[in-house]
């Protein structure tokens, strides 16, 4: 068949190098794009070099196409295909996926060559490799590089591994998410990335969290005291002087018999940094076995908790919101309690993490929501101008797209009007933003069910938050409560709250209010509620009915 195609043009036209070789690799044909690609003239290239000779001496023969691999891909008579790296002309590096194929013509074998340039993509692979393997902000590894490096260097030698944590710096608390927190997170990366010198390994896991590789050949204690007194050390953030505090735990591996894998070693590091900040923070605890011992009774709570809430063996008690100016019970805030049959009452603070970390948290807020809306019915039912009874709902219950949907459920089956109900939720939750978020808060308000925000100020504090969801009152954190009258820093920031608050018409609740001078100077300044000891304590149902006046009789 006749055809017009001039095929020494079209080779020379294609957009891949194209090239044929000898068996010893040496060239006896290159279109224009190899020779762009190399960094070379084409009559450099033919008969006089070797395609072995253009690549990197340097490449890894294993995974990437080194010389030697390709010298015993054509010593084979075999075809080859694999990525492999050119020295260019211009002294540049490029990344080619380039195969070659045996080609037997009048009982001479050659062989023909086709590259493509993917030194885009291996940038990407790399950039993405790298982004998998490393924190964003500080550029340290993160637990996944962390562990597989540990567990190389566990192969090697004994190490101990160190688990640090920063627990505030100055007035700001850990994982506040400020500007000025994570710059002083980046100050002290580099300070243990300093510190731990050339062979050592560190890694960020976030919220100023780290984790470091210590030699365990020798005493590791005076390293990890000498490293923690180094974080401690003051340090410039925004133009002034911050104080950080940190706690560290220690576990040393070794060696012999101890055949913990990387893993445990970390999850051991972790654990002395649990019981560190659990004595106060601010210093460093070695890893003993009885903490593990503690960690399984910390499960076995959990399975018990779990059984108390499918049983609803827990209970509510209230603690009364009050109106600063005549006195009367404004809310009534739902608290869940649990009263074990073996350890007796458990507080709060021990098992509502434990709930959240076993995945009991939906489930245990779902019956507060119901408790406590049935209990404000039967208050409206039965008294005059009755509180409305105010629930504390956890981030993972108000993350959940249908929660919305279960408020409305749960105000259906109990007949409590909306606006007898208030939803008190942290600041993290407005600040993880989002439309569901958005959406559901939208949803709430509409219905007429009250938006608190509890604990304002100890987070992630941010007025753009209050201008966009619906907020109706904030809580001031008992923390800047407790220091009044006489702190007159606390006085001033309580003074900023409320003024703001009313600027924006948002009610305010002052939390934690032990005395009557409290109350007085919360008063002054139009503080509208409320709560703490000095008020009342949280009380059973039968005690708060009993301060309510009935409707009849």
């Amino acid at each position: 068949m006749e055809t017009f195609v001039d095929y020494e043009n079209l080779l020379s036209r294609a957009a891949c190098g194209l090239f044929e070789c000898e068996p010893d690799g040496t060239l006896s044909y290159a279109n224009q794009a190899y020779a762009d690609l190399t960094g070379q003239a084409i009559p450099d290239l033919i008969g006089k070099r070797s395609f072995l000779s253009l690549l990197d001496p340097n490449t890894p023969e294993v995974g990437m196409g080194g010389p030697q691999s390709w010298l015993k891909a054509l010593a084979a008579d075999r075809h080859f295909e694999q990525e492999c790296v050119y020295q260019c002309g211009d002294r540049s590096r490029r990344t080619v996926l380039q195969a070659i194929s045996p080609l037997r013509q009048n009982g001479r074998r050659r062989y023909v060559g086709v590259t493509m340039d993917v030194s885009s993509r291996a940038a990407e692979s790399r950039n993405a490799w790298y982004a998998s393997h490393h924190d964003a902000s500080t550029r340290l590894p993160n637990l996944f590089l962390f562990e597989e490096r540990l567990a190389l260097l566990l192969r090697r030698r004994p190490v101990a591994v160190m688990s640090l944590g920063l627990d505030d710096i100055g007035t700001l608390p850990r994982a506040s998410g400020l500007p000025e927190w994570e710059n002083a997170v980046l100050a002290v990366a580099d300070r243990l990335r300093t510190f731990s010198g050339y062979d050592g390994v560190v890694s960020h896991l976030g919220a100023g969290e780290f984790l470091m590789v210590l030699d365990g050949g020798e005493p590791a204690v005076p390293t990890a005291q000498a490293m923690l007194k180094r974080v401690s050390e003051p340090l410039q953030v925004s133009g002034r002087m911050a104080y950080p505090r940190a706690s560290a735990g220690l576990y040393e591996h070794q060696g012999g018999g101890d055949t913990a894998c990387a893993h445990d070693l970390i999850r051991r590091a972790h654990l002395a940094l649990s019981h560190a900040r659990q004595g106060g923070g601010n210093s460093l605890r070695v890893f003993e076995p009885k903490m593990e011992s503690a960690l399984s009774d910390r499960w076995a709570l959990a399975s018990d908790l779990a059984a108390a809430v499918n049983a609803h063996s827990l209970y509510l008690d209230y603690q009364p919101e009050f109106d600063l100016m005549d006195g009367r019970m404004r809310v009534a805030e739902a608290l869940v309690r649990w009263r074990h049959p073996v350890r007796g009452q458990v507080s709060p603070a021990e098992f509502i993490p434990v709930a959240e970390t076993a995945g009991l948290m939906e489930v245990l807020g779902s019956w507060v929501l119901e408790t406590a809306c049935r209990f404000a019915r039967m208050l409206q039912t039965r008294y005059e101008d009755p509180p409305s009874v105010a629930v504390n709902v956890s981030p993972v219950q108000f993350r959940r797209p249908d929660f919305a949907d279960e408020v409305v459920d749960v105000l259906v089956r109990t007949e409590l009007p909306p606006q007898l109900l208030e939803l008190e939720v942290t600041e993290g939750v407005l600040m993880e933003g989002g439309k569901e978020i958005e959406a559901t808060l939208q949803r709430l308000h509409a219905m007429g069910v009250s938006l608190v925000l509890d604990d304002f100020g100890t987070g992630f504090s941010s007025l753009g938050y209050l201008a966009r969801y619906p907020v109706d009152r904030l809580k001031i954190d008992q923390s800047f409560v407790r220091k009044l009258p006489d702190d007159a820093r606390s006085l001033a920031i309580v003074t900023a709250v409320i003024g703001m608050a009313r600027a924006l018409k948002i009610e305010v609740t002052a939390e934690g209010i032990e005395h009557e001078a409290q109350a007085e100077v919360l008063r002054g300044l139009g503080c509208t509620l409320g709560q703490g000891f000095g008020l009342s304590r949280p009380m059973a149902e039968r005690a708060l009915v009993n301060m309510l006046k009935p409707r009849f009789g």
